[in-house]
C-alpha cells in the first residue's frame, strides 16, 4: 500500500470512496437549487469527477467541469485546466475548451470538479475492494 501512495501525488484519494465522492457531488448539486432533472443530468456528468476543496488538489492538463456561481449556470461547463495564476483577486485557473479557446475562472467565483484518470479510479478501486475484504475477513 505504501508504494501505491509514494507513486500518486494526490493523497486525498486514499481516504475516499465512491460513496464519499458521490456523496459530496451531491451536497455541491443541492447548493445550486437546481430543478430536479438539470440536478439528475449534471450528477451523470459528474460521476467520475471529484470535488476541488484545495488549489493543490488540481492538476494541469486535467479535464474538469464547474459551475459558476455568478452565472447561476444550470449546467457544468467543461474544459482543460492549463495553467493556475495567484493574482491580487484570488487564485485564476486559466483553461482551454474543446473550441480551442482560452479563458480564466476565478476559483472563489465557481464550484470545480476534476475528472478522475484511470490511475485514480484504479487507486479507489482497489482501496474499496481491500476495505471490502478486511471487513469481510473480520
Amino acid at each position: 500500500m505504501n508504494k501505491i501512495r509514494e507513486t500518486n501525488i494526490n493523497d486525498k484519494l486514499y481516504d475516499l470512496t465512491w460513496n464519499i465522492i458521490h456523496k459530496n457531488t451531491k451536497k455541491e448539486l443541492n447548493k445550486l437549487k437546481l430543478s430536479k432533472n438539470e440536478w439528475n443530468k449534471s450528477f451523470n456528468l459528474l460521476k467520475e469527477y471529484i470535488l476541488i476543496d484545495d488549489i493543490c488538489e488540481i492538476k494541469c492538463g486535467s479535464i474538469i467541469r464547474w459551475f459558476s456561481l455568478k452565472n447561476k449556470n444550470k449546467m457544468p461547463y467543461t474544459c482543460i485546466v492549463c495553467e493556475l495564476k495567484i493574482i491580487d483577486d484570488g487564485i485564476m485557473i486559466v483553461c482551454k475548451n474543446f473550441a480551442n479557446m482560452f479563458f480564466s475562472i476565478n476559483l472563489k467565483n465557481a464550484i470545480i470538479f476534476q475528472k478522475l484518470n484511470d490511475d485514480d479510479k484504479l487507486i479507489i478501486n482497489t482501496i474499496e475492494l481491500l476495505n471490502n475484504n478486511l471487513t469481510n475477513n473480520i
